[in-house]
């Protein structure tokens, strides 16, 4: 799954990566987490990103709630459940990251990685978005990433991961219309090859911290710890 992501890169940078204007008021964000206002390209206006809420609502949802549950979609769903694949098929969208968080089981503790590119720069999973409406026709826009079997060594952290595009997949997953074996095509060029893993600052474990500390490698020693005569 993707749970926690970061988009760190400035304004400039992004923009070049991706070919399109991204908000005045775009922040570096350490610790991304579900329900917040995030960036993403849409494929209903590919020149712009728009701040757009982590957690999918359906149109056909009968309240916004669900949201935060549907903060990842599987990728084996989409092409099996027409709820989705419907949406997939018309709705997709590409979200900018530059790194993204998995937490590995550890005896009884759950130790946070960052995966990131080995050259450290933007990429995009791919995602799919909706248009909820209240009884108020009050609209709101929602996101949801894709997500696939973890791959290579990131099966060491966790059994699932998000679906990483490519330059070129990310101008496909945005402009063509897509058949199952087009989707399965993506899913299947996901380039985990080229990904890199640390352990992360356990001060991402806390969605309320969104600050550099987040991105910072995991000391030996948090303060007010010792070493143990079994380490």
């Amino acid at each position: 799954m993707c749970g926690r992501y970061s988009l760190i890169s400035d304004k400039k940078n992004l923009e070049k990566r991706f070919g399109v204007t991204f908000p005045a008021d775009l922040k570096p964000r350490y610790n991304a987490a579900p329900t917040q206002l995030l960036p993403i390209i849409a494929n209903d206006n590919t020149t712009e990103a728009h701040y757009c809420k982590w957690g999918l609502v359906p149109h056909w949802s009968l309240n916004e709630a669900g949201g935060s549950n549907l903060i990842n979609i599987r990728s084996e769903n989409i092409l099996s459940k027409n709820t989705f694949k419907l949406v997939a098929q018309s709705q997709r969208c590409i979200v900018p990251t530059d790194g993204f968080y998995e937490w590995k089981k550890e005896l009884k503790l759950r130790t946070p990685y960052r995966i990131m590119l080995s050259n450290e720069q933007p990429f995009a999973f791919a995602g799919i978005w909706d248009e909820w409406q209240n009884d108020q026709g009050q609209s709101l826009r929602t996101f949801g990433i894709v997500t696939t079997e973890a791959l290579g060594d990131l099966k060491e952290i966790h059994d699932r991961m998000p679906i990483i595009l490519t330059p070129e997949t990310e101008k496909i997953w945005l402009h063509a219309t897509l058949a199952d074996t087009d989707m399965r095509q993506i899913f299947d060029t996901t380039p985990f090859s080229q990904l890199t893993f640390y352990k992360s600052h356990r001060n991402v474990n806390s969605a309320m911290v969104d600050e550099p500390v987040c991105i910072e490698p995991a000391p030996k020693l948090y303060p007010g710890e010792s070493y143990s005569l079994f380490d």
